[in-house]
């Protein structure tokens, strides 16, 4: 049995004559042809469109990169900034250990960055670039220092810790061959702290108790051995004091123990004043010791320039200070309109002038002694000053005990006490000359050089 086949013939001619419908994505409109005017606006239309395009994906690409890099700055800036800590309950145990040196120990788990030292030796450089009292004895010094600059910075970047950095500072000060100008040490901080924590208003009490600087100061390593103040009798009729440093806040302990010597051995006409290796800042000290040894009272009048701003708080502390030995009107008179001549400093870099007195009246308490004091090599700065006010006025007998016959910067008698400024990330407080007197330059004259192991027993010899 054989199947049928079946004719599709007929179905396949109707399906071939019928007409499917286009789809709409099938349809091609075709336009009319475009002008060459018309073809250029739309390209340009287009260009314009992809530039659009381009600046958005741009921005975009910017802003997502900020919103990635900023969070990122700022935690890593939060984790390694020396942020200032808390002002803390200042207490007698926060500042008990002290130290004539500027070593620190750890910062409890971080030391300064590299960008935090070339912050504050920034500000070290500007700040004595601009106040720094110049004259014709330091201008080579100064000039040393200034083109130094870019080579300690690069020692100081490349600092692996933060003794090394505050030795690299040291070391550039130095540069300038100028006792006042130093960091300052860890005792003269805590007398001077001590000594202004009760005055309200002043500018040097803000630099002191600055969170950061006291943040600092109490992590400074103290140094075993310091010297103390002492009082004694030597032969028996001798007054011997020992300053080897100026303690504002020790004045009165001193004075006891003289008072208790003098007593015990009441035919004591001469004394020793020992001031070696003291190179304190503390003019305080001075001021108020010289007053029970005067034969007379003393005063001297100045006229002291200055360069910039820095100057200001000292003469501020001065002015509001009913009780200071030093007076001033504080008026910032013009340099520009001084008409005096100077042979011995320039005047040009300097902006202000103002008058200044310094005025000891002679405390009663002990009877005028003959007065020898004693200097050697490491004596400067205050213990200068001291050794000339006695000198002037009460004819102290002067002995340096030092190899060097010539005299240094060591033995410049300054007039006026330094500034203080501080380094913002590291808390260090530095001590700048910033004043130059009207007058020249004065060195303390010596009666007598010596070169002894034993200069006290030298003293004695000299003084029968």
């Amino acid at each position: 049995m054989t199947r049928r086949k079946r004719n599709y013939s007929s179905r396949k001619t109707e399906q071939t004559g019928r007409i499917r419908p286009l789809r709409e994505s099938q349809i091609k409109i075709v336009k009319d042809e475009l002008t060459p005017r018309e073809i250029a606006r739309k390209k340009r239309a287009k260009r314009e469109r992809e530039r659009v395009y381009k600046r958005r994906r741009m921005t975009l690409t910017i802003l997502g990169l900020l919103l990635v890099i900023i969070p990122s700055f700022l935690i890593i800036k939060r984790l390694n900034t020396y942020a200032k800590t808390g002002y803390p309950n200042f207490r007698d145990k926060v500042l008990k250990d002290l130290s004539t040196t500027a070593f620190v120990s750890s910062t409890e788990g971080r030391s300064l960055t590299s960008a935090e030292k070339n912050s504050d030796f920034d500000i070290l450089y500007k700040t004595i670039i601009r106040n720094f009292a110049i004259d014709k004895s330091n201008t080579e010094s100064f000039d040393e220092f200034t083109k130094k600059s870019e080579e300690y910075r690069k020692k100081i970047t490349g600092s692996k810790t933060d003794q090394d950095f505050f030795l690299l500072l040291g070391e550039y000060l130095s540069l300038l061959n100028d006792s006042y100008t130093k960091i300052l040490d860890k005792d003269s901080y805590t007398d001077l702290f001590n000594y202004y924590k009760n005055k309200s208003g002043s500018p040097m009490k803000e630099i002191l108790e600055n969170p950061q600087v006291v943040n600092r100061y109490k992590r400074i390593i103290n140094e075993k051995n310091v010297n103390e103040s002492s009082v004694g009798i030597e032969n028996g009729y001798i007054l011997r004091i020992s300053l080897p440093n100026f303690r504002v806040n020790d004045i009165k302990k001193t004075i006891d123990e003289v008072i208790k010597s003098v007593t015990a051995a009441p035919g004591i006409s001469t004394m020793v004043i020992d001031l070696s290796d003291n190179n304190s800042l503390n003019n305080l000290f001075v001021n108020e010791f010289a007053k029970y040894f005067i034969h007379q009272d003393y005063s001297k009048d100045d006229l002291i320039f200055y360069r910039g701003n820095l100057l200001e708080n000292t003469l501020k502390d001065i002015k509001a200070d009913e009780n200071s030995a030093y007076k001033t009107a504080f008026v910032k008179n013009l340099t520009s309109k001084y008409k005096d001549k100077i042979d011995y400093f320039d005047l040009n870099p300097y902006m202000y002038y103002d008058q200044i007195s310094l005025n000891i009246k002679k405390d009663s308490t002990f009877a005028s002694r003959n007065i020898y004091i004693l200097t050697n090599a490491n004596t400067a700065n205050e213990a200068i000053k001291l050794a000339s006010i006695l000198k002037e006025s009460s004819n102290a007998f002067v002995v340096k005990n030092a190899l060097d016959p010539n005299p240094t910067a060591q033995d410049r008698i300054y007039e006026f006490p330094p500034s203080l400024f501080v380094l913002d990330h590291s808390g260090l407080i530095i001590s700048l000359n910033t004043a130059r007197a009207e007058r020249p330059n004065r060195y303390l004259e010596y009666n007598q050089r010596i070169n002894s192991k034993y200069p006290i027993s030298s003293m004695l010899s000299i003084i029968r």
